[in-house]
């Protein structure tokens, strides 16, 4: 089990990955098993020569491994947890490699690799909770409609009189009067 507590750029990324990426990949090791001591060997302190005949064990490099973890269940609203069961795959090994400018940058190598998690079948179990959804659930309020944001405005009816240029002029000098007020509630600071 582990705890990764993410903050910051950190939970920006993890939330990018569950909106767009809809997953990502974990990397995994496979570290060398420690080889268990002679029980003659622990009891006077010494190490044991190795047997006759047979050579000294190399030294095990570890292996690395990827497995796809889908976030598609934490897309659905209020869901703070997944369970997953992931195939694990092997990893080209990494190595320096220096550019003209001389820096040096870590890439894959494209020699062929042993892939040990694929020859094995290895399957990986996953749990992951998070503290909070990153989709929150919708709340029991209806969405606000366009009107409870903006009231629509009543424009003040008059008798038309016969000429419909003193009628547009009357709109017009209303239309301007509103916008005025508007205006002066917005910006009286």
């Amino acid at each position: 089990m582990a705890v990764c507590n993410k903050e910051g750029y950190e939970l920006i990324e993890l939330e990018e990955a569950v909106k767009y990426d809809h997953g990502c990949w974990l990397k995994f090791s496979k570290l060398p098993a420690k080889e268990p001591e002679d029980t003659a060997a622990a009891a006077g302190g010494k190490k044991a020569p190795p047997p006759k005949g047979k050579a000294a064990v190399e030294e095990v490099k570890p292996v690395f491994g990827k497995a796809w973890v889908s976030f598609a269940e934490l897309a659905k609203p209020g869901a703070k947890s997944i369970v997953q069961r992931v195939y694990l795959q092997t990893c080209p090994p990494v190595i320096k490699k220096t550019q003209e400018d001389g820096t040096e940058i870590e890439v894959e190598d494209t020699a062929e690799y042993e892939k040990v998690f694929e020859t094995a079948k290895t399957y990986v179990h996953i749990k992951l909770a998070l503290s909070f959804p990153v989709v929150p659930e919708a709340g029991d309020k209806a969405e606000p409609t366009p009107a409870d944001i903006i009231p629509v405005k009543q424009f003040v009816t008059w008798p038309y009189s016969k000429d419909p240029c003193d009628d547009f002029g009357k709109q017009v000098t209303l239309a301007v009067e509103s916008l005025a007020k508007e205006f002066y509630s917005m910006f009286k600071q």
